[in-house]
């Protein structure tokens, strides 16, 4: 595995996240990964990217995803990757609060008992206030990477983004479950 991101980004992801359990590379120059983090939180699984905040002409962000871990975390950190890769090809514009994307057809079979339709990039509002802090000091944006299904999907096209996530806050959804009705 290859560590090659500021020691202080590092350092601030681990504390949250847990250390890191595993990598693989998905850019070279500047070098990028998908990380999986050994997390002390009984029943939830973290990952991100690292080092996707050096790119040039593109603003700083490091995305990460969390998901209750009956799911597969390479199958996770393969869409991850994915996104990411058309992230950095330039092939999407960078996320912001609300940005969402569509799986094309018969692209979203990523988990058994599948509902998931898309991706939803969000502000990390469940996250400590103290790391958005750290990572504001290292000049770094966390975005949030969330499964949707088709309901959520039809609530973020008709109403919008802020009452897709009134919806989650009102009916108590747990985002870390992609599979959810």
């Amino acid at each position: 595995m290859i560590i090659d991101s500021g020691h202080e980004l590092l350092r601030v992801l681990e504390t949250e996240f847990g250390p890191i359990d595993t990598g693989f590379l998905i850019n070279e120059n500047p070098v990028i990964q998908i990380v999986r983090y050994n997390t002390n939180k009984i029943g939830i699984e973290f990952i991100s990217t690292l080092g996707m905040s050096k790119l040039d002409n593109k603003p700083n962000l490091e995305w990460y995803m969390e998901f209750i871990d009956t799911q597969s975390s390479d199958t996770m950190a393969s869409l991850l990757s994915y996104y990411a890769s058309i992230y950095i090809q330039n092939k999407m514009l960078p996320p912001k609060r609300g940005s969402y994307v569509v799986f094309s057809e018969g692209e979203g079979l990523y988990w058994k008992k599948n509902n998931a339709c898309g991706l939803y990039f969000t502000h990390p509002f469940y996250r400590n206030h103290s790391l958005l802090t750290e990572l504001e000091d290292c000049c770094v944006i966390l975005v949030w990477v969330v499964p949707i299904v088709q309901s959520e999907l039809h609530i973020l096209e008709t109403q919008g983004w802020q009452e897709l996530e009134h919806y989650w806050n009102t009916k108590d959804v747990n985002l870390r479950a992609p599979f959810r009705d």
